[in-house]
């Protein structure tokens, strides 16, 4: 919303219009009451190499960063379009389960409110990788 509307809308105190103008009191505070900074849903995923066990725990981003370090990078160049396809389908998924989590949790679904985790499945893509993903979502109680 521009200035202009939030004058319009009677967001501003000072606000007086003259002709097409808004004049606004320079000392008058702007407010943003957007929805700002943590998420209302928070959502951990953690990622086994179950031939290795490695493991990496955190943010959706975080996750496919992690994916991508961990299996992407040093893989050889022979396997590297096989590799990538899977991480793919592996971002794909989770961010699926993201998106259904906060959707289930915001729709008030209380029994996904306590930590639920589960794991994603025997995909194609999981066994090739060895990789097994489970997340957990939680509702953010800074953020109400």
């Amino acid at each position: 919303m521009s200035v202009r509307q939030k004058a319009a809308r009677g967001g501003f105190t000072t606000a007086v219009k003259i002709g097409r103008d808004w004049l606004i009191d320079s000392d008058e505070p702007y407010s943003d009451h957007r929805r700002a900074g943590e998420p209302d849903v928070l959502t951990t995923f953690t990622i086994t190499d179950t031939y290795t066990d490695d493991a990496f725990t955190g943010d959706l981003q975080d996750a496919i960063d992690w994916t991508h370090s961990h299996w992407l990078n040093p893989c050889p160049d022979d396997v590297r379009a096989q590799v990538s396809e899977a991480l793919d389908q592996i971002q794909s998924m989770m961010e699926n389960a993201s998106y259904n989590e906060r959707r289930m949790i915001r729709a008030g679904k209380r029994e996904w409110l306590n930590n639920h985790s589960a794991p994603l499945g025997s995909d194609e893509a999981l066994q090739f990788l060895g990789a097994h993903v489970t997340w957990n979502s939680i509702k953010n109680r800074d953020a109400e």
